[in-house]
């Protein structure tokens, strides 16, 4: 859904390394331990995933990985793939990213399970979209529809309908999109899924900007934040007051815009998103120029180049 900042892929393998394990686990005793073992490494991922300690997140999804093709377990292997490629994905690196959504379809195809194939096909269009070739995207969001089973999860529809509407929006057919953001409301409004519901708003929001209505852009800026505070959704608070802040701005309020770009860097900076950090910080320049104030304008950059170390 919403992209966030690249991380460096050196910072995770030698976070991953230095962490390590304090512990040796005793040996189970049954398959079932194992699976049980794996199911509870997947939650703690999911955990850190959602503060967007990718990191941690990675750790623990690998943990999971290990124990559960310990024991073959291959819908356990499918999904942790799936997580992983999630980490990948959120943290900028694509390719590692499709490896992994590939492993888990691979599996999915094998095992003939609708979820799985649904969840793996809907994740490689997001690495298609994220590359910007809309119609690979939307071949496999148009599979990952066909894979739905009559008792599936309803919000992993929603999902591929979110991803379907942010293609409509790059082809600019804004009423599609519209219609299928607000399809996704419902269902993860109905099914009280409150991080997917924060991006289906965050997501209206911006097609609101793109057609310049900013009342309404802002409306639903702001619940996209208040929907992450309530799940602590790091990454998702920050792309929200960034989206706040340039919303702001368009509308001409300045030092609001100011205020909410303020607010997104001091979150960006706590959860290590440099490049999102640096960009937040070209807005705060521009945004000072506008005001007159040259003198904060240099600070940001000087903020800029210190923190991406290029000098400028």
């Amino acid at each position: 859904m919403r992209t966030t900042a690249r991380s460096s892929p050196a910072f995770l393998l030698v976070t991953v390394l230095l962490i390590g394990c304090s512990t040796t686990p005793k040996t189970p005793d049954t398959i079932t331990d194992i699976k049980d073992r794996a199911a509870e490494h997947a939650e703690f991922g999911n955990r850190y995933f959602q503060q967007a300690n990718y990191p941690q997140a990675l750790r623990f999804f690998e943990l999971a990985l290990d124990a559960n093709t310990s024991v073959d377990h291959l819908s356990g292997i499918a999904r942790t793939h799936n997580s992983i490629g999630n980490v990948y994905l959120a943290v900028g690196e694509v390719d590692a990213a499709e490896a992994s959504f590939t492993r888990a379809y691979r599996i999915a195809v094998a095992l003939e399970e609708p979820n799985l194939l649904l969840q793996s096909a809907s994740n490689l269009g997001q690495v298609a979209l994220r590359r910007d070739d809309t119609g690979l995207a939307m071949e496999f969001f148009s599979r990952a529809l066909g894979y739905r089973a009559p008792d599936g999860d309803p919000t992993d529809v929603a999902v591929i309908l979110h991803n379907i509407a942010t293609v409509h929006i790059r082809r600019g057919e804004t009423d599609s999109a519209e219609r299928l953001l607000r399809e996704a409301i419902s269902i993860n409004t109905e099914e009280r899924k409150w991080p997917e519901l924060a991006s289906n708003h965050y997501m209206l929001a911006s097609l609101y900007s793109r057609q310049g209505r900013f009342p309404e852009a802002r409306i639903e800026a702001l619940r996209a934040l208040e929907l992450d505070k309530q799940v602590e959704n790091s990454a998702g608070i920050a792309a929200d007051l960034k989206a706040l802040g340039l919303i702001s701005r368009r509308m001409g309020e300045l030092e609001t815009a100011v205020d909410y770009l303020s607010r997104a860097l001091q979150v960006t900076a706590t959860i290590g998103h440099v490049e999102e950090a640096a960009s937040i910080l070209d807005h705060l320049a521009s945004v000072a120029i506008e005001l007159g104030r040259p003198e904060d304008a240099a600070r940001y950059r000087g903020q800029r180049a210190a923190l991406t170390g290029d000098g400028e």
